[in-house]
């Protein structure tokens, strides 16, 4: 044991016989999630790239479908210059909270493209499906920053199950088209306007489940001026997929008014997910 100690102490001598007092290295996934000082800095992006397009007029170049910034704006893109651009901005905690569940929950540091590209060729099924749209994200945060892009991950998460990296890859995105939803929304208040219509629908039809804002899919903006949310909502479960759900869509008015509320079947499920127990 003393020979253990002297050892030790020999070893955190530095060669001038001072202390060497240099931090051990903490490994990237265990260090604590800290975000960029510049407000300015875009921490979250989702941009999409190829795919069957409409012509754009000329001179117009398309933003990032969402970009999320240190300070917590959140902004949805343009893909044509009639659309309009929304913009909220999250506190602190829920932007944190979003970054964890990317960053921490869905390990989207230590995913990697080539070898979720890999993995698809190697199953020996052709990705069935052309002109489909290239999914980019980006994470930067104060330390570090990463970028996947894949082709069509949506269908491909549907298609090749087995392929590690994928389903989470594709949670990812459905984190952020939650977010562009929300924005267009109006933000956190405005889509607790909502959340009631839904849950009374679906108490009419005595379907026993429980809306939630992590359901959000999508909003879309009405001609009239008003609006379409959808949400989706797992209804069965066979291990970590979902094999059945049931869509709420509520329709509201220019001025946020409620006007209809519909369910029906979601024909495709959004993606494999894990099951969160309410705490």
């Amino acid at each position: 044991m003393k020979t253990f100690i002297t050892s030790l102490l020999f070893g955190l001598l530095a060669s001038d016989g001072t202390v060497d007092a240099q931090p051990p290295v903490v490994p990237a996934e265990t260090r604590p999630l800290k975000l960029p000082m510049d407000p300015e800095q875009i921490v979250l992006q989702l941009g999409y790239s190829g795919g069957f397009r409409a012509t754009l007029p000329e001179g117009f170049e398309p933003t990032p479908r969402l970009r999320v910034f240190a300070d917590g704006r959140v902004v949805t893109g343009q893909n044509h210059p009639d659309l309009p651009v929304h913009e909220i901005r999250l506190h602190e905690e829920q932007l944190l909270d979003e970054m964890r569940k990317i960053v921490e929950g869905e390990k989207f540091l230590e995913l990697d493209q080539a070898v979720i590209a890999e993995a698809i060729a190697d199953t020996g099924r052709p990705i069935a499906l052309a002109d489909g749209p290239t999914t980019r994200i980006e994470v930067r945060l104060d330390d570090r920053e990463h970028a996947v892009e894949l082709y069509a991950v949506g269908f491909c998460a549907s298609a090749y199950p087995e392929v590690a990296g994928l389903q989470e890859l594709r949670r990812i995105e459905l984190i952020c088209q939650r977010l562009c939803a929300l924005a267009r929304v109006g933000g956190p208040e405005r889509l607790k306007a909502c959340l009631g219509p839904a849950q009374e629908s679906l108490d009419s039809q005595g379907a026993g489940l429980k809306v939630s804002p992590e359901h959000l899919s999508s909003a879309t903006g009405l001609p009239n001026g008003g609006m379409q949310v959808r949400f989706s909502i797992p209804t069965m479960i066979s291990g970590d997929t979902v094999v059945v759900g049931c869509v709420v869509e509520v329709e509201l008015d220019a001025e946020g008014n409620q006007r209809s509320t519909s369910i029906f079947p979601d024909e495709a499920p959004p993606v494999p997910m894990p099951i969160r127990q309410e705490r």
